[in-house]
């Protein structure tokens, strides 16, 4: 038989190029990555219309290899994922086919998918590699997760954690417990010079500062946050883990003065850019903070205050029948809690009524130690009254206690409307992300004003409403003077002077008036005289409870602020005359934001409001921080070293802009 010389070779270059094609595959990947290739995949190569004999039977060839491997084809699957030769790849390979086909014609198409070259396959696989980037981003990702989400060191041996890893990521390999370590000291030490570069740019910090005793290992650590506006966002306010530190002394003044001076030049910070600090009322942190930062510097956290003062309400010697009162709901809440079958009867009544297992409610108990705790006890008893009643009446119920009185339902009723203005108070100043300082002196107001506008109708409920209210005055008096919160309200546009007694507004006015004179003397420049443009915005009447009265106020008197004195108009700068005369903004707008758009015709100003808006009104941060050290510092854990405990800590609290790669 006679052969056309173009066809031979035309037959024996297509063999040729699919020979190639299937061991360059095979020597380049190490692996028989040609049983997850069809002959469809290869075939695209050449001209469909090509039907030669010789190219079918080396095609029938290569596919009857593939079909015979199928055995073990699904180690191979595996492997070949990662070079994004998956299940679907024999449908990639007809779109790919279709398109080469097209690609002969004079027209190409532009929207043609760009084939996945072996080249790409190699650099891909080698970055899996050691030190490869794929590895980096991995492992990175790796030591974020473990220090985020307070994983144990451990988890990257764990059986459960391997075999994910051999599906997912099949050619990674996954750093050993001892390796995790030392990568997580790597990054808390390039955290901490990331955090020191960008304290650097920070003109103001304020401070809050607690003391805890571990349980299960008695030891007894200083915890330290500061909050500041972040340089490179200037409408928010940052809060960052400084230190966990061990006490080995005496817990004085002195020491723990000592050791926050130590945790401030560890981060960079100069005392002088510390505006204040915030602390409990215990005599050891109050001398320690005089005696570091100087006098008038300490804020009282407001959180614990009001808690003292709702205490004083509910302890009472002079009304012994709310005290009686409360106990009798805490031991039906104690003996409900005990009783499996109680509160099986409980979920069991609400479900008849068509809740939801996750719907379902049950007692709330009263701690001493958490804020607010009885008033959430009560509250959820008088929710689930009707419930409760009908159970202690069963008689299959034993030994359970008697059932309060309808009359005492309403009391409950009276007592969880006044304590409510507290709750609301304290998850209001409890924030870290925004402003706080400035709400201390409304919110006193505010509760006061609330707490007089009620009226209970039941003796014992008037009585815990005249305590609050004597309590509450006799313990925010101090505050209401307090210098660094009275210019923290003076600088914040939503309340300036509304909450302030005139005589301590004037003297505030002529100390910022002062201040503002420095810092212009100090950049060399004088006060602008420019007209102040302000878009008045509508005040909502949609607000919690607490500020309702705020609210309605402004929309009252137009969101105008008080008149000005002549006389302090004129002897003032500019600029802070042009403040005091500017109507107050709606309560829900951004005191950021405001002194942000108007630094530029109140420069000094500007500068001054964003020196107290760093301040906080409590000491929340230092408290969640010690329940984070809780629990990294587990009964599982107890043997970490004061170090490690230090780096996982900071880690854990460290916010993802602020991780280091």
């Amino acid at each position: 038989m006679t052969v056309e010389p173009e066809l031979f070779q035309r037959s024996l270059l297509s063999s040729s190029i699919i020979i190639l094609i299937y061991c360059s595959l095979h020597l380049t990947t190490g692996t028989e990555i040609h049983k997850s290739l069809g002959f469809t995949q290869i075939k695209f190569y050449f001209d469909p219309s090509n039907q030669d004999k010789e190219l079918a039977d080396i095609g029938t060839f290569l596919h009857r290899g593939d079909q015979e491997a199928s055995s073990s084809a699904s180690e191979a699957s595996v492997s070949s994922a990662s070079f994004c030769l998956s299940s679907s790849s024999r449908t990639y390979a007809h779109e790919q086919s279709d398109q080469f086909s097209r690609s002969r014609s004079p027209t190409p198409s532009p929207s043609q998918k760009k084939q996945i070259t072996l080249l790409h396959h190699q650099q891909r696989n080698s970055s899996y590699e050691k030190c490869g980037k794929r590895d980096l981003q991995l492992t990175n990702a790796l030591a974020f997760m473990i220090g985020k989400d307070n994983l144990p060191h451990s988890s990257v041996e764990k059986e459960g954690f391997a075999h994910f890893m051999k599906i997912a990521l099949p050619l990674d390999k996954v750093p050993s417990r001892k390796t995790v370590t030392e990568i997580l000291s790597r990054k808390y030490s390039a955290a901490m010079d990331m955090i020191r570069a960008k304290f650097s740019e920070i003109t103001h910090f304020s401070l809050t500062a607690d003391i805890c005793t571990m349980t299960n290992t008695s030891k007894g650590f200083l915890v330290v946050t500061a909050h500041f506006i972040d340089p490179q966002e200037h409408n928010s306010l940052e809060t960052m883990m400084l230190g966990v530190r061990r006490l080995r002394e005496r817990h004085t003044g002195d020491y723990i003065c000592q050791t926050m001076n130590e945790v401030l030049e560890e981060f960079g910070i100069p005392l002088a850019r510390v505006v204040g600090a915030c602390t409990d009322d215990g005599a050891n942190m109050l001398a320690a903070v005089k005696k570091l930062l100087g006098e008038g510097k300490n804020l009282h956290c407001f959180a614990h205050i009001l808690n003292l003062v709702v205490t004083d309400g509910l302890e009472d010697i002079n009304n012994v029948a709310l005290k009686k009162l409360i106990n009798e709901i805490k031991a039906i809440v104690t003996f409900a809690r005990h009783s499996n079958l109680f509160m099986e009867r409980l979920r069991m009544e609400q479900e008849r009524e068509g809740k939801s297992e996750g719907e379902v409610k049950l007692l709330v108990q009263s701690v001493p130690t958490r804020w607010n705790s009885v008033y959430h006890m009560l509250k959820r008893f008088t929710l689930m009254s009707p419930y409760i009643a009908a159970i202690l009446a069963d008689p299959s119920i034993k030994k359970a206690p008697r059932m309060i009185s309808g009359s005492d339902i309403k009391l409950i009723t009276e007592i969880v409307t006044i304590l409510s203005p507290f709750d609301e108070a304290t998850k209001e100043i409890s924030g870290s992300l925004y402003i706080t300082a400035s709400l201390v002196i409304p919110l006193v107001s505010i509760i006061e004003r609330s707490l007089k506008n009620l009226k209970p109708n039941l003796s014992t409920a008037q009585k815990l409403c005249q305590k609050l209210i004597t309590s509450l005055q006799e313990r925010g008096t101090t505050l209401l003077r307090y210098p660094l919160l009275c210019h923290a309200t003076m600088t914040d546009p939503r309340f300036k002077k509304l909450y302030l007694n005139p005589s301590i507004a004037e003297t505030v006015t002529s100390n910022l008036g002062s201040e503002v004179r420095t810092y212009l003397t100090e950049i060399g420049k004088l006060s602008p005289s420019c007209s102040f443009q302000n878009e008045e915005a509508k005040v909502s009447l949609k607000s919690n409870p607490l500020w309702s009265s705020h609210d309605l106020e402004l929309v009252n008197s137009g969101s105008s602020s008080s008149s000005q004195d002549t006389r302090i108009q004129s002897s003032f700068p500019n600029e802070l005359t042009l403040y005091l005369q500017q109507p107050l903004l709606p309560r829900l707008s951004d005191p950021f934001a405001f002194w942000e758009q108007n630094r530029t015709c109140m420069p000094g100003l500007a500068f001054i409001g964003k020196k107290y808006m760093s301040l906080v009104g409590s000491s929340v941060a230092s408290e969640r921080l010690v329940s984070s050290l809780n629990d990294i510092v587990s009964d599982e854990r107890s043997r970490l070293s004061d170090q490690h405990i230090y780096e996982r800590v900071f880690l854990n609290r460290l916010h993802e802009k602020n991780w280091p790669t």
